[in-house]
Order: structure tokens, then C-alpha cells, then sequence
């Protein structure tokens, strides 16, 4: 079986399992940030794939079905050997995880790229790098980066970075991502 399909096969069967767990498609829908119409046609082709049903509707919610329960069941062994593989990799891993926090109104795309042990946060205040389109009051390990948006428009962009390895490393891989 290719990747591809093998990570559309785990992805399904993880969703079967949280909508197993939930008791509703909607609340899991929400926690995932999907499209309750997508994991109803998910349901749908799952059902053909594996010829039967796998809930029963009722006034209560979703109902599983045996075959449900027993995709449940290998899902979550499934889950735990990859979460068992990622805390074996998190604790050899020499770099820290590092928070960012990206300014409203930005957007990028594959940030995984940039650095494997990244993560999303909320507010500038509990961020190791900030990336914004304000200019900081603070200039300190601070760069200033020109983006090319387009053909005719330059956008300059600030990147703080906390005064740790990680930060500055992260700093110095997007300045390389940014530079015109």
C-alpha cells in the first residue's frame, strides 16, 4: 500500500475512532476544524470500503456498530505506538520545541519545512519568535526582512527571536525563507 493511502486509511479509521468516542459527528467536527458534511462522507465511504455499517443513528447520537468498536480498538493501538514513537523521538531530539506566533494577517504555508519541533501560539507574549508587520518597540535580536509579494510590492517583515539557540536558529531559517 502506498503512503499516501496508508495515511488516508489512518486518518479515516482516527476519525471513526474519535466519532466512536464522541458519540456525535458534530463534536468532533469542531475539535478538529473539519466540515461536519466531510466526516458524514467519510462515514458513508467508510461503510462501503469496509461492507457494513459502522453506526446507527439515533435520537442520541450515533450508536457504534461491532465493526465500529473493533476499528475503534486497533485505532487506538494504532495511536498509541505513533504517540510512543513521538515521545521516544521528542526526548533524543536535541532542539526544543520553539513557540511562534505569527501577526494577524499572515499567512504561510508549510511551516513544517522551516523547522520540525515548531509550534503555533496565540499571543506574542508567550512566543520564542515573533513574526509581524509592525515594527517592535523593542529592537533587540530583532532583523528586518523585505518580502516579494508579487511582481511590484515588497512587504517589509519584523522576526524577534527570544535569546535562546532555538529562537535564534529558527530566526536565521526564516530570514532564508523571507529574503528577497
Amino acid at each position: 500500500m502506498l503512503i499516501k493511502m496508508q495515511i488516508g486509511f489512518l486518518k479515516d479509521i482516527l476519525y471513526i475512532t474519535q466519532i466512536v468516542k464522541a458519540g456525535t459527528i458534530t463534536a468532533v467536527a469542531q475539535k478538529n476544524g473539519v466540515k461536519v458534511s466531510n466526516l458524514c462522507k467519510l462515514i458513508k465511504e467508510a461503510e462501503k470500503e469496509f461492507g457494513g455499517l459502522l453506526f446507527i443513528r439515533t435520537n442520541k447520537g450515533l450508536v457504534p456498530t461491532p465493526k465500529a468498536l473493533e476499528i475503534a480498538k486497533k485505532a487506538d493501538e494504532i495511536e498509541g505506538l505513533i504517540n510512543e514513537c513521538a515521545k521516544e523521538f521528542l526526548k533524543k531530539s536535541t532542539i526544543n520545541c520553539v513557540k511562534v506566533y505569527i501577526s494577524k494577517g499572515l499567512e504561510f504555508h508549510d511551516l513544517e519545512k522551516v523547522h520540525i519541533n515548531m509550534v503555533l501560539c496565540s499571543e506574542p507574549s508567550d512566543a520564542d519568535v515573533i513574526i509581524s508587520t509592525q515594527e517592535p518597540s523593542d529592537t533587540k535580536n530583532t532583523l528586518v526582512v523585505h518580502t516579494k509579494i508579487g511582481n511590484a510590492v515588497t512587504q517589509d517583515l519584523w522576526l524577534i527571536a527570544k535569546d535562546t539557540n532555538e529562537a535564534k536558529e529558527l530566526l536565521m531559517s526564516f530570514v532564508l525563507m523571507f529574503r528577497c
